[in-house]
């Protein structure tokens, strides 16, 4: 349901995310830089996507010294704003989604934590969802997820509440590896077990992700020296493959892409679009 639409996927568990002291929160409520594809200390960030026809698309995002999003703001696809606040000793006190749907001032989702245990990693989240339009506010409803940590398995089950309305449980679960590197994520099953490869499911490889099945369609996604190289997209009884590239790579000293074309088909006589990104850092990389 809209007021409840998003999925708890979890980098959390193992040692190197313990390392790095960011609470543990759901990556999807609670983004880091490496999931925006970016290493070092980034302090801001401003994505320009230029395409053929002259269209702009532009997003921005604000980052914690710590890697952890301070803020962030899209209008591409499904245009989204991401505000987080910390409290005095740095842990994540509020998660605030809202969206920019026409005539709202407000549209969001509030995400608040309840509870963690006893090693630090948040247990249980509660979220309420209301908008406002300038005269009346209304109320959604509210929701909960609950966390459960199960060797390289982290599962999250989450329900909500409208009015009389109780939602029923809905399951995600995250794998990851002995590193903590996560390596696959699926919807369902039992808590504890792994995602079955043959069913819906996201993975993951050490640049970024590698595959995606849901239903009859399946995309895959390679990598050159560590940059994502093509996306293809084939659907079950069709020959026909749909294929993006991203090529003519531009990196800074950190190392983070700065320009790439993207091409939506095999016609290299002039890229689809041109991703551009503007990066400041909390501490420069050396060259």
């Amino acid at each position: 349901m809209k007021y409840f639409a998003f999925t708890a996927l979890i980098l959390v568990g193992m040692k190197s995310y313990a390392a790095e002291n960011l609470d543990f929160w759901p990556y999807e409520i609670v983004p880091i830089a490496r999931h925006f594809e970016l290493v070092g200390q980034p302090k801001s960030v401003m994505v320009v996507t230029k395409g053929s026809e002259g269209g702009i698309v532009k997003s921005e995002y604000a980052f914690y010294q710590d890697g952890r999003v301070k803020r962030s703001t899209s209008s591409a696809g499904s245009p989204l704003s991401i505000h987080v606040k910390l409290d005095r000793k740095g842990r994540v006190k509020e998660v605030v989604h809202g969206s920019f749907d026409t005539g709202n001032t407000r549209n969001a989702q509030t995400f608040l934590p309840k509870q963690y245990d006893k090693n630090g990693r948040i247990a249980i989240i509660t979220s309420r969802s209301e908008n406002f339009d300038g005269a009346v506010r209304t109320f959604h409803g509210v929701g909960v997820i609950k966390i459960s940590y199960s060797g390289n398995v982290v599962t999250s089950d989450w329900y909500y509440k409208r009015g009389s309305e109780i939602g029923p449980l809905n399951r995600r679960r995250e794998e990851f590896d002995d590193d903590g590197n996560l390596v696959a994520t699926c919807l369902g099953g039992e808590i504890g077990s792994v995602c079955d490869r043959s069913q819906s499911i996201r993975e993951y490889g050490q640049s970024g992700i590698i595959r995606v099945r849901t239903g009859s369609v399946e995309k895959t996604y390679t990598y050159e020296n560590g940059q994502l190289a093509s996306e293809i997209r084939m659907e079950k009884g069709s020959a026909q493959e749909e294929v993006i590239r991203y090529v003519n790579y531009k990196v800074d000293s950190c190392g983070n892409w700065v320009s790439r074309d993207v091409f939506y088909s095999s016609d290299l006589a002039g890229p689809s679009s041109i991703e551009q990104r503007e990066i400041a850092y909390y501490k420069e990389c050396s060259s």
